[in-house]
């Protein structure tokens, strides 16, 4: 099990974001533009689904491993909501609900899996204190990077989702039990 994290990592994460860069301008555009507008649609969900199945799997290991109790269901539901918003297209030539309901539920999906890591440090700050900046850290320069390029880009979507999943992976391999 171990190999096949780290191929997820090292290997499949960084071949799939590596592609974005060669499909477009990756501080313009973003993954669903890649996938819809760009015709790339097996590359957006190849790349979604991998960088999810990473949220929710190193995720749950992780407040296993602490035996945390986290809604095993709630997770569940959170990261699907990630992959099924990428099955809904988001274009400038659609209507509005159409792109509403595809942001509507990644944003969902996205900013729950961010509460149930923030609700663990909440509870659990004074052993993760540095695990707590780091997460932290990540999201305060994604959400600048966004705020920069006045949109999600797939730069901004790339370092969240790679660095999150390695991150994780990081912190799974050394996990320490307090």
């Amino acid at each position: 099990m171990n190999f096949i994290y780290w191929a997820h990592i090292y290997i499949i994460q960084v071949i799939l974001n590596i592609l974005a860069f060669k499909f477009t301008n990756v501080f313009i555009n973003n993954q669903t533009y890649i996938g819809y507008t760009l015709n790339h649609p097996i590359y957006l969900f190849c790349w979604t689904i991998s960088s999810v199945l990473g949220f929710y799997f190193y995720s749950k290991k992780i407040w296993e491993s602490y035996q945390f109790p986290y809604s095993k269901k709630i997770h569940f539901i959170l990261c699907i909501a990630m992959i099924v918003s990428a099955f809904f297209p988001y274009s400038d030539n659609l209507n509005y609900q159409t792109n509403a309901f595809h942001v509507g539920i990644c944003g969902i999906g996205l900013v729950g899996f961010i509460l149930e890591w923030l609700y663990f440090f909440g509870k659990c700050y004074p052993f993760f204190k540095k695990e707590c900046y780091c997460f932290l850290g990540l999201l305060f320069i994604c959400f600048f990077i966004m705020m920069y390029f006045n949109h999600i880009t797939s730069f901004c979507e790339i370092l969240f989702t790679y660095f999150m999943n390695l991150f994780l992976y990081q912190w799974l391999k050394k996990r320490r039990i307090p």
